[in-house]
């Protein structure tokens, strides 16, 4: 069974070459460019539609940034999902619980060892019903 990873960055290009770079047979991709698209997904979760494993924000967002945005997806799932925060500005005061901060540029070799490491994987018998 894949892992699901939801990325959402307002760089759909950046979002492609993530796709094209880690999507394989252990990892679902599923990107965003917008928060509200996340966010609906998250809603829209049905039998057929899974909870994400990981989810990778970048900090600057339409509308509200990948701090305030990791707050609302922990608040709509009732659960914590393990989130990585992608930003440009090393700068930023977070106060939602990100497991790692990636710099962009990141380096893509950190970003498959991060991937193929299990710090952030979570037992799947104490994760929600697939």
């Amino acid at each position: 069974m894949k892992y699901v990873i939801f990325y959402i960055d307002d760089e759909a290009d950046l979002l492609e070459i993530f796709v094209e770079s880690y999507a394989s047979e252990d990892f679902d991709v599923r990107i965003f460019t917008d928060p509200q698209q996340l966010l609906a997904a998250l809603d829209d979760r049905t039998s057929n539609q899974i909870l994400p494993d990981l989810i990778l924000i970048d900090f600057r967002l339409p509308g509200t940034n990948g701090d305030q945005l990791a707050q609302e997806i922990d608040r709509k799932l009732n659960a914590t999902v393990p989130k990585v925060l992608i930003t440009g500005d090393l700068r930023i005061a977070s106060t939602a619980r990100f497991i790692k901060v990636f710099s962009k540029p990141y380096d893509p070799e950190d970003m498959q060892r991060f991937l193929d490491s299990g710090e952030w994987r979570r037992s799947r018998s104490t994760a929600e019903p697939r």
